[in-house]
């Protein structure tokens, strides 16, 4: 979910986690990423100005918008210079991804930028320090069909990624919360509504190990 706010001297991108609806922006708690970006002082079709502009622009590309809205955002996109972002995107399309750009996407493109921060620092890689070392906790607002096989063959290591398990130890704990969590919430039992778990999900023996 996004908004580009375009100005005369540049364009605001505003990244945020919250439906448009008045119970998720005020009831709950919500991030948001916002930078301003200037325009490009040669002209706009001018390439690629950094991997955020990239990974944005394809994501643009990729919701299907209708011919003339979809040129009219990637030429805002590629006006502006995106070489300060001070983030990695991370876009989510629906679909599964087996072409050459799926790392752009989803827990792969966590892992992607991951492995290319532990590049920077070879220890980190290694089991014996404390960063190799670390538990990964996942938290999320829907629950699916998940089992041991997904969670640490698939997205456990992207989230490490890329990096080796340092023991048999389930190498990922989820969040999830708990009665008493949504019983004393902001708005109550109501907002159970905004956490789907269907009991045959929440209690798998799979995942009882995991929760925290």
């Amino acid at each position: 979910k996004f908004f580009l706010v375009q100005y005369d001297k540049g364009l605001r991108v505003i990244i945020h986690t919250a439906n448009l609806i008045y119970a998720d922006c005020n009831n709950k708690t919500q991030s948001v990423f916002v930078q301003d970006f200037p325009r490009k002082s040669s002209q706009p079709e001018a390439p690629l100005s950094s991997p955020f502009e990239r990974d944005l622009s394809e994501y643009v590309r990729r919701l299907g918008l209708p011919p003339a809205a979809a040129r009219a955002a990637a030429a805002v996109l590629c006006a502006h210079d995106m070489s300060a972002a001070r983030a990695v995107l991370v876009p989510s399309v629906p679909g599964y991804h087996i072409d050459p750009g799926r790392h752009w996407f989803g827990h792969a493109k966590v892992s992607q930028a991951l492995a290319a921060e532990a590049r920077e620092d070879p220890e980190r890689q290694n089991c014996g320090d404390a960063q190799g070392a670390q538990h990964v906790v996942a938290q999320c607002s829907s629950l699916g069909a998940l089992d041991d096989a997904w969670l640490d063959g698939e997205f456990g290591e992207s989230l490490r990624g890329g990096r080796r398990r340092c023991s048999d130890e389930p190498a990922l704990s989820l969040v999830w919360p708990t009665v008493e969590d949504v019983q004393n919430s902001i708005e109550g039992w109501a907002a159970g509504r905004s956490i789907p778990g269907p009991l045959k999900n929440v209690e798998k023996t799979a995942l009882q190990r995991r929760w925290r």
